[in-house]
């Protein structure tokens, strides 16, 4: 109900110490609380392939696989939920949920979140499917990959 309502929780955008660009929490939240919504353009699959050889060149991209037939390109209509880095121990997760007829995509919390933290999740890249942008760099903080979202099976 809150994603049809549009009741966020307020991200901040800021420079992060894992790759570019990170959305930030700015008040605490408790574990499973909806953070914000993915947004962006709904294009098809070959149009993302499309796009996606362009954005890594580009060394980023927020390209997200909605379903078998649909992507969500968050570079022009995104917002500041797409700069969420990747983690393969996050601390939000994403879920595709059908709300009034269309598929949209929650970003929650997958554990209490201090404010001001970073926000992570895992894209879900199959083996070897990752970018070299977005793989980790050597001297990375904890587990954090760099890049942005690049399309990888981040259906939930």
């Amino acid at each position: 109900m809150k994603l049809l309502l549009k009741q966020q929780q307020r991200i901040l955008l800021g420079k992060s110490d894992v790759a570019g660009w990170g959305a930030f929490i700015k008040n605490p939240v408790h574990k499973n609380d909806y953070l914000g919504e993915y947004t962006g353009e709904l294009i098809s699959h070959k149009e993302a392939d499309k796009r996606g050889k362009i954005y890594d060149r580009a060394n980023s991209s927020f390209l997200f696989d909605l379903n078998d037939q649909f992507v969500l390109d968050a570079y022009r209509k995104g917002d500041k939920l797409k700069f969420a880095n990747h983690s393969s121990s996050p601390n939000c997760y994403a879920k595709v949920m059908m709300v009034a007829g269309d598929h949209r995509v929650g970003i929650y919390a997958r554990e209490h979140i201090e404010a001001s933290a970073e926000l992570f999740y895992d894209y879900r890249y199959g083996p070897d499917q990752a970018p070299a942008w977005a793989r980790r760099p050597e001297g990375a903080k904890k587990d954090e990959a760099s890049g942005s979202h690049r399309r990888a099976h981040k259906v939930a």
